[in-house]
C-alpha cells in the first residue's frame, strides 16, 4: 500500500470532533446517570469500610471478653 493511500485513509478514519449543539433533556438524563453511578460506588465503598470498623470492634470486643473461641468452625455456641 502506497503512503499516499495510508495518510488518505488515516484522515479519514480519525475521530472528528463533535460539532457544538444545544444540550438536550437527554444530556441531562446520562449526566443525571453518571452521578448515580459514581454515588453508588463511593456508598458501597463506605459501607465495606463501615463494616469492616464494626467487625473490628465486635472482635475485639469478644477478645476482651474472653470469647475468642467463638466462630470455631463448628456452627455451635460456646455458651450452650
Amino acid at each position: 500500500v502506497d503512503t499516499k493511500q495510508q495518510r488518505e485513509f488515516g484522515e479519514l478514519t480519525r475521530r472528528q470532533p463533535e460539532p457544538l449543539r444545544r444540550r438536550a433533556h437527554w444530556d441531562a438524563l446520562l449526566e443525571e446517570q453518571q452521578w448515580l453511578a459514581t454515588d453508588f460506588f463511593q456508598e458501597r465503598r463506605w459501607r465495606i469500610a463501615a463494616a469492616r470498623a464494626l467487625s473490628s470492634a465486635a472482635a475485639a470486643e469478644a477478645r476482651r471478653r474472653g470469647l475468642a473461641d467463638w466462630g470455631g468452625g463448628n456452627g455451635q455456641d460456646p455458651r450452650r
